[in-house]
């Protein structure tokens, strides 16, 4: 029963009542239950704020609007609360009482069938590793209950996010070394994808069959447009600076194949590979986009110019973010994915003149360049905020390097 009706997976209020019934469907270090939505007041907010923020450490669900049995843990009947302003209090709460902030997934979707403005609440908690602070107090959760974290306890917590990023950071090295042996030049983007924690190392083992994967693969790369597409015209600053990537229109002499642990699909004419997107059974992914950089010579005199095209460095990223959180979907991982991204052979460049004609014949020394060879971040990226706007990651991945070229701050969210 626990396998047809996971715990905030139903389809329908008579699914939440059958496992309800079932017996199985109890609280644990995962899975918080409520009567009640809280109130109102003061009181009733810090205390839903704690609830979200002791299920942030490794994930979990809490539920508003079931009875348990306080013995046993288990849910004992539906007992359905007024949905009316219940996601914007549960949002606003996530952004001013817990720190740092928290993004959930919050479902009104399940309506009492004899009162539809009534149900129950679905919040789902993207397992983010670190502590999160109520009232400047750090929450953990036990079995079945809150509590608070004590500070050795805290500190090894956030020396294991530390790891984390330092994973990231070598899995980066990896996917810029292999797009390096496999023939790109020296001015890509490479993008590396890891689930933290990653607990199935075949989490797509069938999507990425032989059988299977040219299917997944074209399927994904629909979604991952048509998700990026809405980003772009939902947001005036994304659809100024990003242009939509066309996967369809870029030839493919290599296609679909298997690689060792995943499969890979490449695009590009005969002779060199400017697209490459692999993806490992475990939902590890890795992405790269050739010749990111251009020399131009001035007509009018030996000087030479290099020009970084950000916007289509960016506008393959935002593409990724969409293809990410499509495979993080499928693998069923609701935890952290953690996100590098590095460009290279930087030294020099100035960013893409909107005039075409003048970026080819002319020199620009009076323009912004970047210093150093290769630029790299590493985020930590939430279920939750993969499936949210793509803003805040795109201005977290390219914000310090549209300073950097003087574009100011097109990117940050108002």
């Amino acid at each position: 029963m626990t396998d047809l009706y996971r715990a905030g997976q139903w389809r329908t209020w008579e699914d939440l009542e059958k496992h309800v019934a079932s017996g199985e469907l109890r609280e644990s270090h995962t899975l918080e239950l409520k009567r009640d939505n809280y109130s109102g007041g003061e009181s009733g907010k810090k205390e839903q704020a704690k609830d979200i923020a002791a299920l942030a450490l490794d994930g979990g669900i809490l539920i508003i609007g079931l009875e348990e049995d306080k013995a046993t843990g288990a849910a004992a009947k539906t007992a359905p609360v007024s949905l009316h302003g219940v996601i914007e209090r549960i949002d606003q709460i996530c952004a001013n009482r817990i720190s740092p902030q928290l993004r959930v997934t919050i479902s009104d979707n399940l309506r009492s069938p004899s009162d539809p403005s009534t149900g129950v609440i679905v919040i789902e908690v993207p397992a983010t590793g670190v502590p999160h602070m109520v009232d400047h107090r750090y929450l953990g959760r036990d079995n079945r209950t809150t509590r608070l974290l004590d500070n050795t306890e805290v500190v090894r917590l956030l020396a294991r996010r530390d790891l984390d990023v330092e994973a990231v950071d070598r899995d980066l090295d990896a996917t810029d070394a292999l797009m390096a042996g496999q023939g790109m030049s020296a001015a890509r983007l490479v993008i590396s994808a890891t689930p933290i924690p990653m607990l199935r190392r075949d989490a797509l083992r069938d999507q990425l069959s032989p059988a299977h994967a040219v299917k997944w693969f074209t399927a994904r790369m629909e979604a991952a447009a048509i998700r990026a597409g809405a980003e772009r015209s939902g947001n005036e600053a994304m659809s100024r600076l990003f242009r939509p990537f066309r996967w369809t229109d870029r030839s493919s002499s290599w296609g679909t194949r298997r690689i060792p642990g995943g499969a890979a699909l490449r695009f590009g004419p005969p002779d060199r590979m400017p697209f490459c997107i692999e993806v490992l059974e475990s939902g590890a992914a890795r992405f790269a986009a050739d010749f990111i950089t251009e020399v131009y010579k001035d007509q009018r005199s030996d000087a030479e110019t290099k020009v970084l095209y950000l916007a289509d460095a960016m506008s393959f990223t935002c593409e990724i973010v969409a293809w990410i959180a499509e495979v993080a979907e499928e693998a069923g991982l609701r935890g952290t994915y953690g996100i590098g991204l590095q460009l290279s052979d930087l030294a020099g460049a100035v960013r893409e003149p909107t005039n075409s004609i003048a970026q080819a014949r002319l020199h620009f020394p009076d323009k912004t360049t970047y210093r150093d060879d290769t630029y790299r971040q590493v985020i930590l990226a939430t279920g939750a905020e993969l499936r949210g706007p793509f803003l805040p990651l795109l201005d977290q991945m390219f914000g310090p390097l549209m300073r950097a070229l003087d574009y100011g701050d097109p990117l940050r969210p108002q």
